[in-house]
């Protein structure tokens, strides 16, 4: 398998990881927003007795409409394609992913990989780290080539991360990818309020690494350097994102979807090597995860 199927195989690294269940959720508007009902405290003014008193006290609230709730059972579209992101699973979060690319760079031959993950850790109280078995070259050989990556994630704000990462920290001899080391910071910014669910929001992705994120000529050399790498993506509506992901030796332009509103289930295509300036032509990606909360 050629060293430069990293594109395929991060597709199945990145896909789906803090954005099926840990990432700020994209927010979902219009008429089906989500509304939660709760107990108000009671009143200290009023005497604790008094009729007054009891109606306060079990008074149910509608939570406003601007409020943003992460419903961890729904699909939320990817926030990259090819680079990982800062965002990622937290303790008791689980997932699986797939991703397949029609040919491998220089070569006509299909790939494809899967993984499972888990997070350990509260991103929002100290530090998460999430955790991913890959089997590479899975098409042909499965599980014959594998790796475990790590990523330390910390959750600055609601809507924005910061990680480090090292991806094939771990891994069999018969792997061509080699190890890579990353830091990456993420953040969501709100482009329209409530009201629609149309170009709402924007994800902003941007870190530095080694190995694969250099520029392919430097990669193929063995050169000891870094590279910088980032994405783009735009909720174009509640489940739908559509993302531009330069990934240190090329650019990678797709779609990620969500397509049922109630199934944590992401679904993204893509093509990647779209500028030629790595690989020797375009080649059509594809992955798809699903994640599950156990808290």
């Amino acid at each position: 398998m050629h060293k430069l199927m990293s594109v395929g195989c991060a597709l199945v690294l990145v896909l789906g990881m803090g954005t099926v269940y840990t990432a700020p959720a994209w927010a979902s508007g219009g008429a089906e927003d989500v509304v939660i009902s709760g107990l108000l405290p009671s009143d200290a003014s009023v005497e604790p007795d008094s009729l007054e008193a009891l109606r306060a006290r079990y008074r149910l609230v509608a939570v406003p409409s601007d409020v943003r709730l992460t419903v961890r059972a729904a699909g939320l579209p990817s926030l990259s394609i090819a680079s990982p992101s800062a965002f990622g699973a937290d303790w008791g979060e689980a997932f699986a992913m797939v991703g397949y690319q029609d040919r491998m760079r220089y070569s006509s031959r299909y790939d494809g990989t899967a993984s499972v993950g888990i997070g350990l850790g509260d991103a929002h109280r100290f530090v998460a780290a999430e955790i991913v078995l890959t089997s590479y070259d899975t098409a042909t050989d499965f599980f014959d080539t594998r790796g475990v990556s790590v990523k330390i994630h910390r959750r600055l704000t609601t809507n924005t991360s910061l990680a480090v990462g090292y991806e094939n920290l771990f891994y069999t001899p018969t792997i061509d990818g080699g190890r890579n080391l990353y830091v990456v910071g993420s953040t969501l910014l709100t482009l329209r309020d409530g009201g629609t669910r149309w170009f709402r929001q924007l994800v902003l992705t941007l870190g530095l690494g080694n190995s694969r994120f250099q520029r392919e000529d430097d990669f193929l050399a063995g050169t000891d350097g870094m590279g910088a790498f980032g994405a783009v993506a735009l909720q174009a509506h509640d489940q739908v994102s559509t993302i531009a992901d330069w990934t240190g030796q090329d650019l990678v332009l797709g779609l990620s979807i969500a397509p049922l509103r109630r199934l944590p289930l992401v679904i993204t295509p893509a093509v990647a090597d779209v500028t030629g300036r790595a690989g020797d032509g375009a080649r059509f990606v594809i992955g798809a995860g699903v994640a599950y909360s156990f808290r």
